[in-house]
């Protein structure tokens, strides 16, 4: 069985949940589970089970008659469930029960996630050469406007950075966050925010932020079971609103080497096939990103650079890392002496804020071209900046992300 892995949120320094294979059934085992209906603090009894595509809605229903006593949550968007199975019980022979069935494609654990940041210049994203940095910042061409952002993180607070463009009807709480607000406990999130869409600091002025707050107030972490919840319930709001244009801003990564996750990367498949562009943090570890559960197919993924072009010490690299952009001392709405955000500005680094410029360049091409999905990555992959960043690995991906400085073009208003 898999070891638990934990995740990092921001990667300013954040952690997440991940899982590992199971299939199976276990009539005899199912004799009842009282509290099915709440987590566990123990994620070694949680497990997310992946379907195939071609799930029948007979398997699916005979599954769920199977196993209703350990069904924790049912996500039928994206065709996966989670699962409690009480340690009293013999996981193993379940799991492999669970394992045996046709239309099961993995078997998680449930991980977990945790903030990962750390405290160069958008102006980077657009200079070609090092060399021809301007002495004076630039806005981009176009301003990201009609895009919705949503943020998958700590909360977001108001603050003069972001005036009136915080959707607090679309935003929503999840996790250990249910019945309180969509405002941040812990500061990480109105950073992220910032750098993507902050009027001042960030990249895409007149994106609308919508604050998914699902990061635990005290310790920081969240488990892949919430963030796949908070998945699901934007592809339902997708759903709803075809026509909008949508970046998912991921901020956090595994803690633990060897762990991947399936169901993770199944419904960032499922978003991206709606048009969705999924942005994430490469995480902090100074190692390879793909040891860390980077090896996902429908998301880009961020490192960091420094002012230098260097990469930043702290940031993975590797293969499974498809660009790198500043990430040390990033300008970030800042708290004030009271503890709460106005209009204060401070720094922050980590690829927790390397990978909300990229979601911010994100939105500006998806507003300026009329573009969604995969054509979005693939304009920020071929127009990137190549072979620039010193100190990466030979099988590390040299690419920095490139958009035009003024003109500005105003895509409404």
């Amino acid at each position: 069985m898999k070891m638990i892995s934990t995740l990092f949120l921001g990667l300013s320094y954040g952690v997440m949940v991940s899982g590992v294979r199971i299939n199976g059934m276990a009539q005899e085992l199912n004799k009842g589970h009282p509290d099915r209906h709440r987590r566990s603090g123990d994620l070694s009894l949680r497990y997310a089970i992946v379907f195939t595509r071609d799930t029948t809605p007979d398997q699916w229903s005979s599954f769920e008659e199977t196993y209703h006593d350990f069904i924790v949550k049912k996500f039928n968007n994206f065709k996966i469930m989670h699962l409690e199975i009480p340690d009293s019980l013999a996981q193993d022979d379940v799991i492999l029960e669970i394992r045996s069935l046709p239309q099961i494609s993995a078997v998680e654990h449930v991980l977990e996630v945790h903030e990962t940041g750390l405290f160069y210049n958008k102006d980077r994203l657009q200079t070609r050469n090092f060399e021809d940095l301007p002495e004076s910042s630039h806005d981009f061409q176009g301003n990201g406007y009609g895009t919705y952002m949503y943020f998958i993180d700590s909360g977001i607070d108001d603050h003069s950075e972001f005036g009136t463009r915080i959707d607090r009807d679309e935003s929503k709480t999840f996790g250990t966050r249910v019945g309180t607000d969509s405002y941040d406990c812990r500061g990480h999130g109105t950073q992220v925010a910032g750098v993507a869409a902050g009027t001042n600091v960030g990249v895409a002025k007149h994106a609308t932020i919508v604050s998914y707050a699902v990061m635990d107030c005290i310790v920081g972490t969240v488990t892949t079971d919430i963030i796949i919840e908070a998945l699901d319930s934007i592809y339902t709001s997708v759903l709803a609103h075809p026509e909008r244009k949508v970046v998912i801003n991921f901020s956090n990564g595994l803690t633990s080497q060897g762990e991947t996750d399936e169901s993770l990367n199944t419904a960032e498949e499922y978003l991206h096939e709606l048009g969705a562009v999924i942005i994430r943090a490469a995480g902090n570890f100074a190692a390879d990103a793909c040891l860390y559960g980077q090896q996902l197919s429908y998301s880009l993924t961020v490192g960091a650079i420094n002012d230098r072009d260097e990469l930043s010490k702290y940031s993975n690299y590797g293969s499974c890392v498809d660009l790198y952009a500043p990430g040390d001392n990033n300008l970030v709405p800042q708290y004030s002496a009271d503890g709460n955000f106005g209009s204060l500005i401070g720094t922050a680094s980590g690829t927790s804020f390397a990978a909300p410029a990229v979601s911010g360049l994100a939105a500006i091409l998806m507003a300026q071209r009329d573009i969604k999905g995969e054509d979005v990555f693939q304009a920020l992959v071929k127009e990137s900046t190549k072979n620039a960043i010193k100190y990466l690995t030979k099988d590390s991906l040299n690419r920095i992300p490139f958009h035009p400085k003024v003109p500005i073009i105003f895509e409404g208003m």
